[in-house]
């Protein structure tokens, strides 16, 4: 059975009312959006990662399948992160994996909304190679979108 193509009626709105993405939560084959800035993991020779939320409350949107959250260096994307469910906290994280070829840098978080077509700027974040930072279970909490 061939899988069901999510739109976006599918997501954001049910019977009018704003929504979660948990009506979806395996019913659906996860189908990677096309991301669309390049990047090339290869190209970089240290990476770290940050395990991110973004609560509610800090948001005017639902996050949905195609939003994305983006590592930018001077216009360089250094990563990128979808939302993927977490079923013991209930919540839509971002597992962000970070790349560059200095083993300390500085890059920036951008937010790109599906559905308005805009990155939104989450500030900054000092990247060392090989950090950890935050755990599906005690996130990275940003800023305002």
């Amino acid at each position: 059975m061939k899988p069901k193509k999510i739109s976006e009626q599918d997501i954001g709105l049910k019977d009018g009312k704003d929504i979660s993405l948990s009506h979806l939560k395996g019913r659906h084959k996860r189908v990677m959006p096309e991301v669309p800035l390049e990047f090339n993991d290869h190209d970089f020779e240290f990476n770290g990662s940050m395990v991110i939320y973004l609560p509610m409350e800090q948001i005017r949107w639902y996050p949905k399948m195609q939003d994305a959250i983006y590592a930018m260096k001077d216009g360089e994307v250094r990563g990128v992160a979808y939302p993927m469910y977490f079923p013991p906290t209930d919540k839509y994280l971002f597992n962000l994996m970070i790349f560059a070829n200095q083993e300390v840098d500085v890059v920036e978080l951008k937010y790109w909304s599906y559905g308005h077509n805009e990155l939104y700027s989450l500030g900054t974040q000092e990247f060392s190679a090989n950090m950890m930072l935050g755990k599906p279970v005690s996130p990275v909490e940003l800023g305002k979108v």
